[in-house]
Parts: structure tokens; C-alpha cells; sequence
């Protein structure tokens, strides 16, 4: 297929933002009301509208869905990608020849510490917060770039969703990446070494040749494209600039990636839509009711601590003119001329609808934490009970972000890692050769459970007699099954070629042990001078030769 022509991308960006424009609505007030110091949708609150500084607080009274999508996003990333910590493991895929997979496992392992050590050192632990922040509206965006710099040679960036537009593929992923950002001059060839300045219209050329005009903006388009015949990802900066009546769209940088370098999670998705649906969406009925109803329960209390007042205009008091404060005096003809005035019920019933609004938000948000020290104390088989619940609710979002987020992810800094010369060999994650596993907190969860039940298999098969054992289970291949569950150092375990090797060597020793027990001859010695068991008594022991 090639590059496509810059008037084709601008015609394909502006699809992908009239799409993205129907979100608006809904989003903005998600992020109004959980997000509010993200919340780029909204004009007022912090869109296009908004300065730095800004208070994006304005009519948020509850912050409840504050503080739970905050512990959302830190319980997502300790279960899923705890910091510093070792949560996917490459491993062989089922194609791999049984020859060379002992050969395989260890120069995936050595590329998975490699490939965490590259984790580690860059800011991976605090951008996949803030992404883990937007997924819970629904869609997350990571940039994942590859830098000359040879302490960091990766970077990510946390891209607010708000600033991209997305479109999709055939098979339902998202094949084309568009955002609009404002540059000042002086860092558009920092940040694109390789860009076409000229191209550019006069005035935007202009701010970035001229010194005194280096701080103005320009307007400038990434979009980043799969391209299904070279099977390779076209990354390009266009601009946009109007000529009269029409507009003039030029390419100034033009690039292709073999893996793409946008990172696009979405919780769950709808067919036909482009953008995710996160568990916010789900909670934002009782966000909204928990925000009504803490802003009726401030406007009560403020009824009472301050009261309202009828007062008689009898000449000598004027209603219109009266402060009512503490310490006030005020002049009335007569007491009765300004009396409280009575409002109907108290309030109390709005503390029980909001603590069931709390509740809920925070189901919905998976901020089940541990009780406070004063409550009453919680069993250590509930606190399992809570993290196996964790598991069965994240079950079918586990799945699309190991999908959309995880695999993309080390393919990407597989393919950076290849270039960069940091491993010799190139590694394709495609499931057959090589596969990843998740190896983190959520994921030994479920290995624990698989390991209970073989036991189990084991110790039942055992009951029935050591001849239904040997029949029945391969425990000669239990101690690398175990391995795998327990994620140990493959360093460690002993290859399948291996124990075959030293089964036969055993065997062999137990053959000659019996012919020289049945021919009666002395037992051969072993090393260090030791004797075989079964050796007559009072034999000395005979000493190898140096």
C-alpha cells in the first residue's frame, strides 16, 4: 500500500475525531466527577477552554469517585505490574521442537531480566499509573519511545485519551492513531530530528528558524497507521494550513516502525464502537446521585447552622436590609415581627442513600480494602475469599488487556531491545514459538489453585496403592510442572534430556549393583572411598588413584 497521500490522512483524521467528538458528553462528566484534574473533554473544566492552574473542582461536592479510581488504578497495577517486580515471564511456544527447549527457555529467560531491567531504569512504574488512571473511564493511551540515549534507551509516555482519536481495523483493533498537539517552535526539531522544515507554510517556518518568534505555537498532527501489505506501521507528521478557500496539508516527517509504538487499552468494548467502556461508566448513575445528594445534605446543614427568617415590613424593619449573623442586633418593633422560619423534615434519610451510592461505587471500582484498625477483625480465609472475587470480576478485562496492553507492550521493547543490540536474536510473541505468561500477584493466584488441585490428584492416587500411582502419574515430570507454576529460575530446573540422562545413569548403577550382589563380589567403591550399601563387613574401603 505505501504512505498514504497527506490529503488522504487529513480526511482520515477528521472520521477519527468526528467519532471521537461523540464521547464528549459522557466523558466529560465521568472525568468531572473522578478525573477531574485530567478532565480534558470538557471546556469549561479543563478542555481547550482551561488554563494551568485552573480549579477543575467546580460543582464536585463527593469524592468518593475520586478517591476509588485512584485505588483502582494502584490495586491494577500492584496485581497486575506490581514496580520492580518480575510480572511476565517469556516462555517457548507449543511449536518449539522438545530438542531445543531447554536451549529456548533460557534465552527467553535471559531476555525477560534483560527486558525488566530496561522496565526498571526507565519511568515505566509511574507512567503505567496514570494510564491505569483513564482506563478505569474506559480507554488508556501509552507512547512507547525509542530514545538515543544509551542510560535510557526506552521511554514511555502517559497520552491523555482525550487528545487522541482512534479508528479501527477490520478484525477490531485500532489501526489508526491521531493526535493534534501545539509545539513551540524551538522544540519541533528536538523533538523530530528528521523533519522536513521547508515544507512547512511560511509562518510556521518562521517560528521555528526565528529566534524571536521560537516561543510562538504550531499546530501540528502525529498519525501513526497500520499498513496491511508491507505489514509494517507508518508513523507520520502532517500539518494542516489554509490556502484561501481550501486547505493545505503537508507531510514533514515520514517513519516505519516495525511494532507499533502506541500502547491503546480499553476495558471493554462495545461492537461498532471505537472507544472503550471502563467501570466508571457503570458507576456513573451513583456518582451522580452520591454528588446530588452530599450537595442537598451541605445546603441542609446550612438551613441550620444559619436558619432563614420572616420578617413583617412594618416601617420599621426592612427585610431586604437585615444581615442575620452572630452578634447582630437587630431593630424590630415588635419580636414577633422576625421569626425563623420552619422548613419541613430533617435530612437524616439522605446519610442512608448516600452510604449505599459509596458502597456501590466502590464495588464497582474494586476498592475492597482492609478494614480500619477499630473494626472488628477480618479472617484470613475472607481476605482470600476477596482476592479470588478480585479474580473472577477482572476475569474478562484480564484477558483484552493482556491482549491490547501486555503483548504490544514487549513486542514493542522486544523489537527496541533488538535493535538497540541489547539481545542477538529477534523474538516475535506470536503464541506458537514464543508465548507470554503473566507471572504477577492476580496471575499466582491461579497457578496456587491449579498446584492445590494436582496435589490433591496426587495424594488421592496414592491411597490406592503405589501400582495406580506409577499408571496413572508422570512424577518424574511433577518437579518441572511445579517449576513453571512457582515461576523458579530456569537455571535451576533440569532439563526433560537431563533426567532421561540421569535415570539411565541410576539404572545402570542398580544393574551392577545386583550382578556383583548375585556373582558375590565386593562392591565397587564410590568416590571419597565410600562404600555401596550391601558391602561385606569388615571390607576396607578401596581409595581411587589421583
Amino acid at each position: 500500500m505505501g504512505s498514504l497521500a497527506p490529503k488522504a490522512l487529513a480526511n482520515r483524521s477528521t472520521a477519527a475525531w468526528g467519532d471521537k467528538h461523540q464521547w464528549r458528553g459522557v466523558m466529560g462528566e465521568i472525568f468531572k466527577f473522578s478525573l477531574p484534574m485530567r478532565n480534558l473533554y470538557d471546556d469549561t473544566a479543563g478542555g481547550a477552554g482551561a488554563r494551568n492552574g485552573d480549579d477543575r473542582m467546580t460543582g464536585v461536592y463527593d469524592s468518593t469517585a475520586i478517591s476509588s479510581t485512584v485505588a483502582f488504578a494502584n490495586r491494577i497495577q500492584s496485581d497486575l505490574m506490581p514496580p520492580f517486580a518480575q510480572w511476565v515471564e517469556l516462555q517457548p511456544g507449543p511449536f518449539v521442537p522438545e530438542n531445543f527447549l531447554h536451549e529456548v527457555q533460557l534465552r527467553l529467560q535471559d531476555a525477560t531480566r534483560k527486558g525488566f531491567a530496561l522496565v526498571h531504569a526507565s519511568n515505566f512504574d509511574l507512567q503505567i499509573n496514570e494510564f491505569l488512571l483513564e482506563l478505569a473511564a474506559g480507554t488508556a493511551v501509552l507512547l512507547v519511545h525509542e530514545s538515543d540515549d544509551r542510560d535510557t534507551p526506552i521511554r514511555f509516555e502517559a497520552v491523555p485519551s482525550a487528545t487522541v482519536a482512534f479508528d479501527e481495523g477490520p478484525d477490531g483493533t485500532v489501526d489508526g492513531k491521531f493526535r493534534k498537539y501545539k509545539v513551540r517552535g524551538r522544540n519541533v526539531e528536538r523533538t523530530w530530528p528528521d523533519a522536513d522544515i521547508e515544507k512547512l507554510p511560511d509562518g510556521d517556518k518562521e517560528k521555528i528558524t526565528n529566534e524571536e518568534k521560537s516561543e510562538e505555537e504550531v499546530s501540528l498532527e502525529e498519525v501513526t497507521y497500520y499498513d496491511r501489505d508491507d505489514k509494517v506501521w507508518r508513523y507520520e507528521v502532517i500539518c494542516q494550513s489554509s490556502q484561501g478557500r481550501s486547505k493545505e496539508v503537508t507531510r514533514i516527517v515520514e517513519r516505519v516502525y516495525q511494532t507499533d509504538p502506541w500502547i491503546v487499552g480499553r476495558w471493554i468494548k462495545v461492537a461498532g464502537e471505537s472507544q472503550g467502556r471502563g467501570p466508571l461508566h457503570f458507576a456513573l448513575p451513583d456518582i451522580k446521585t452520591a454528588n446530588a445528594v452530599v450537595a442537598l445534605i451541605l445546603q441542609n446543614a446550612s438551613f441550620a447552622v444559619s436558619g432563614a427568617f420572616v420578617g413583617a415590613d412594618d416601617g420599621v424593619l426592612n427585610p431586604a436590609t437585615v444581615t442575620v449573623r452572630p452578634g447582630s442586633v437587630i431593630a424590630a418593633k415588635r419580636p414577633e415581627n422576625l421569626v425563623p422560619l420552619q422548613w419541613g423534615g430533617r435530612f437524616d434519610v439522605g446519610q442512608l442513600v448516600l452510604e449505599d451510592m459509596r458502597a456501590q461505587i466502590k464495588r464497582y471500582l474494586f476498592d475492597e480494602r482492609l478494614p480500619p484498625m477499630d473494626a472488628s477483625v477480618r479472617s484470613a480465609t475472607e481476605i482470600v475469599q476477596r482476592i479470588k472475587q478480585l479474580q473472577a470480576d477482572i476475569g474478562a478485562p484480564f484477558g483484552r488487556l493482556m491482549s491490547e496492553v501486555v503483548r504490544p507492550l514487549w513486542t514493542r521493547l522486544l523489537d527496541i531491545m533488538h535493535r538497540k543490540g541489547l539481545i542477538d536474536f529477534p523474538i516475535r510473541i506470536n503464541g506458537l514459538t514464543v508465548s507470554i505468561n503473566v507471572t504477577s500477584p492476580l496471575a499466582q493466584q491461579q497457578s496456587m489453585k491449579e498446584m492445590e488441585v494436582a496435589m490433591l490428584w496426587l495424594q488421592l492416587l496414592q491411597q490406592l496403592g503405589p501400582e495406580t500411582l506409577m499408571l496413572n502419574a508422570a512424577v518424574e515430570d511433577m518437579g518441572e510442572w511445579l517449576a513453571d507454576k512457582l515461576k523458579v529460575d530456569r537455571r535451576l530446573v533440569r532439563s526433560k534430556e537431563q533426567r532421561v540422562a540421569i535415570q539411565q545413569g541410576m539404572g545402570q548403577m542398580m544393574g551392577q549393583q545386583i550382578g556383583q550382589q548375585m556373582a558375590g563380589q565386593a562392591p565397587q567403591p564410590q568416590p571419597g572411598g565410600a562404600v555401596q550399601p550391601g558391602a561385606p563387613q569388615g571390607a576396607a574401603p578401596i581409595q581411587l588413584a589421583a
